[in-house]
């Protein structure tokens, strides 16, 4: 048996980042609330993260009090306050209609998605074997993270939208 789709009507859908002159609005709309969404997985993150720092002990002392865990949990709140401002702008501009929010909403969801994957991941590392276990809610975070780095688009699309939306 043979399948022919040559006659057969279709319509194309998503969007093409080669294409500067679609700006799908959904899509954009939808952007938000999935940054949003991101940046606050993120941030919840990094605070099991930070409490679970603190109560941990090993060695006879909270884990958190160790110089790499700090850094560990420092790194990823200087990665993920910056989101949340950005987040904020990127609203704004979608809610008052600037022209520049196409392409705001592309740049934060490529950046957007990047910080939080690195942040759940960071989270893991601070729980260390625990993280991937069943007993604590990290690896639900984790999970989430990594669904919504595919949804809508991967970070690398969002980039190319990006360039052509800003004519590079």
């Amino acid at each position: 048996a043979a399948l022919s789709t040559d006659a057969v009507a279709a319509a194309v859908m998503g969007f093409d980042a080669r294409a500067p002159h679609y700006t799908a609005p959904f899509e954009t709309r939808e952007n938000h609330f999935l940054i949003a969404e991101q940046a606050g997985g993120a941030m919840h993150a990094m605070q099991m993260a930070a409490d679970y720092a603190r109560t941990r002990f090993q060695f006879g002392r909270a884990i958190g009090s160790f110089q790499a865990v700090k850094h560990m949990c420092a790194e990823v709140f200087a990665e993920v306050e910056p989101v949340r401002s950005l987040m904020w702008y990127a609203a704004f501009a979608w809610d008052e209609r600037q022209a520049d929010a196409p392409a705001m909403a592309a740049l934060l969801k490529s950046h957007a998605t990047e910080v939080a994957t690195e942040a759940v991941t960071t989270c893991v590392q601070v729980y260390g074997g625990m993280g991937f276990t069943w007993e604590c809610d990290v690896h639900i975070w984790f999970k989430r993270a990594m669904f919504d780095r595919l949804w809508l688009g991967a970070p690398e699309l969002h980039r190319e939208r990006f360039a052509a939306l800003e004519g590079w």
